[in-house]
């Protein structure tokens, strides 16, 4: 995983990871229009809260991983 952040102050604005492809994460709320930038999938929704409604346009995954529906084991980050 390799977050980077802003050099200024600290905050955190994209995450990559190899396990992912080309895929980068943005940090939606640093945006100045943050409804500009809509989701294309969410991850760890077995763990969203009860009242988080999900979009019903984008793909989901019930565990961190995005090549699988497998939950991690004990000490597994995915």
């Amino acid at each position: 995983m390799i977050r980077e952040f802003c050099g200024k102050c600290g905050t955190p604005l994209f995450l990559n990871s190899s396990r992912w492809g080309d895929i980068t994460m943005l940090v939606t709320t640093t945006l100045d229009d943050p409804e500009a930038v809509p989701p294309s999938f969410e991850v760890w929704t077995r763990r969203r809260l009860s009242w988080a409604a999900s979009p019903p346009h984008i793909d989901s995954y019930p565990f961190g991983s995005l090549d699988g529906d497998d939950e991690p084991q004990a000490g597994e980050l995915s």
